[in-house]
């Protein structure tokens, strides 16, 4: 909210005496109706999902194992001519403009269309996709798109770990760094596939905001 708005809320609603300093409160319902759209401000470049971590810890921490250094970069600290000095790794769709700039032009991608639901659909048959499932108002299935492009719009390596939800990006994260789920792809890939672009369209069930193993539903190489 804006300072305004938060001061006028203030005013109307005192803290209670044995209330915990600055400890945040629930805004009554009746109360949101009170405010307009200039009472709320844009925040950018400030909060991160949970998939968006987990999955960035899981590749730090694999980089790191294997003695190879990295640059980490949040939100608009990221340029195109950053991508251009070298292989890049974007996580997250839907909050990283740069992983649908990278791979719009590719089979598989996220999608609304005419629809109000985002789901993946694959570009070279319009009636294959795959869509979220919800139980109350939460994902409880949710797909990702890993993909691997060699010579990317960039003219460097690129891989891209996104999800619908940070569920499915936190999946993909689970996907890219589990020796025995790629190597389980490797077994379905061609001999060549370590010289061919890659695309992987994965499938999670989620439990408690917290995703299962993932599954390849999907796989493209070219």
């Amino acid at each position: 909210m804006s300072r305004e708005a938060h001061s006028r809320y203030r005013k109307n609603h005192p803290s209670a005496d044995d209330a915990t300093p600055n400890l945040e409160t629930l805004v009554p319902r009746e109360d949101l109706r009170k405010f307009t759209g200039e009472d709320f401000l844009p925040v950018k470049d400030t909060y991160l999902t949970i998939g968006d971590a987990s999955a960035t810890a899981q590749i730090s921490s694999l980089l790191t194992s294997r003695l190879h250094p990295y640059d980490l970069r949040f939100g608009s600290d990221l340029s195109f001519g950053d991508l251009r000095e070298g292989s890049a790794i974007l996580i997250g769709a839907f909050n990283n403009n740069w992983t649908h700039n990278m791979t719009d032009n590719l089979r598989f991608v996220f999608e609304a269309g005419d629809t109000a639901e985002m789901h993946v659909q694959d570009r070279f048959d319009p009636k294959r996709s795959w869509w979220p499932k919800f139980s109350d108002a939460k994902f409880s299935e949710d797909y990702a798109i890993v993909s691997r492009v060699l010579d990317s719009k960039t003219g460097a390596v690129l891989v891209t770990i996104a999800g619908l939800d940070h569920t499915g990006t936190r999946a993909a994260g689970d996907f890219v760094t589990d020796p025995q789920l790629i190597a389980d792809l490797i077994k379905q890939a061609p001999k060549d596939w370590t010289r061919k672009n890659v695309q992987v369209v994965l499938h999670t069930n989620v439990v408690n905001n917290i995703p299962s193993s993932p599954t390849v539903v999907a796989a493209y190489y070219w």
